[in-house]
């Protein structure tokens, strides 16, 4: 099919994770984790710290206590080993994303925007003042798969010490491999090869036989950074995966 031109940079940051959050078979540990009671760091202290709560229990979305944190389950996916066709990138089950994040971005001055210090930012979980071209506040959308739409999956941040925000993949039509039947898989498009700038972030989909490539090494993938490359994406409008070229337009 012909070549896309999809323009994929935005300011929010949404995703983490360099487009595609966890796509890895196995399934990350709950940890120790900060307690959020709807507010953030006060004047002054915007280092990230909140008191602790216990092991395995994250922030409430909704001002709540801490509750229990539980990943999606894997279902039953066929075994990578057993079949060859599998994807290279592939979500076999959620996690649980870490509550802790770096505090935002320091020493704001001359620009113009909606905050100028995590301090600023208390109208969600975990805010954070961040900067692209102006200062915005950043929220924690999610920390499991189940703080998110049906069939959508929770793309947590890389690590504690990230300022990335954790958040929905929206519009995608599967969490994990077992969303794609037996033996299905759930993959992200664009996969993390690829990023385009800050807040650029990968939807999920689950593979068919009708698709017309599977990885990105089906279509002659080459790593020419931002100015494009050809890629196995997801086409919204014939719902399968086939190449296409994705182009990274920065302002």
């Amino acid at each position: 099919m012909g070549a896309w031109n999809v323009c994929l940079c935005i300011a929010a940051v949404v995703l983490t994770a360099a487009c595609g959050g966890s796509v890895s078979s196995g399934q990350a540990q709950p940890m120790a984790k900060p307690s959020l009671d709807g507010g953030v760091p006060h004047p002054g202290q915007d280092t990230g710290a909140e008191p602790a709560v216990p092991a395995g229990d994250v922030p409430s979305l909704d001002g709540g206590p801490p509750r229990a944190c539980v990943a999606s389950d894997a279902g039953d996916p066929a075994s990578d080993a057993a079949e060859p066709m599998a994807p290279q990138y592939h979500r076999a089950s959620g996690e649980c994303c870490p509550a802790a994040r770096a505090p935002g971005d320091t020493f704001m001055t001359g620009n113009e925007g909606t905050c100028m210090s995590d301090s600023d930012c208390e109208a969600g979980v975990n805010g954070r003042c961040l900067s692209y071209q102006t200062f915005y506040c950043s929220y924690d959308a999610c920390f499991s798969d189940s703080d998110c739409a049906p069939r959508t999956p929770c793309l947590c941040r890389a690590s504690p010490t990230s300022e990335s925000a954790n958040g929905c993949a929206s519009g995608s039509d599967c969490a994990t491999d077992s969303d794609c039947g037996p033996g299905g898989y759930c993959s992200p498009s664009p996969s993390p090869h690829y990023e385009c700038g800050p807040g650029s972030g990968a939807t999920y989909y689950c593979h068919t036989a009708q698709d017309e490539c599977t990885n990105d090494s089906d279509c002659g993938w080459v790593d020419t950074g931002y100015s494009g490359s050809n890629l196995c994406l997801y086409d919204t409008q014939s719902q399968r995966w086939a190449c296409g070229t994705l182009n990274c337009t920065l302002p």
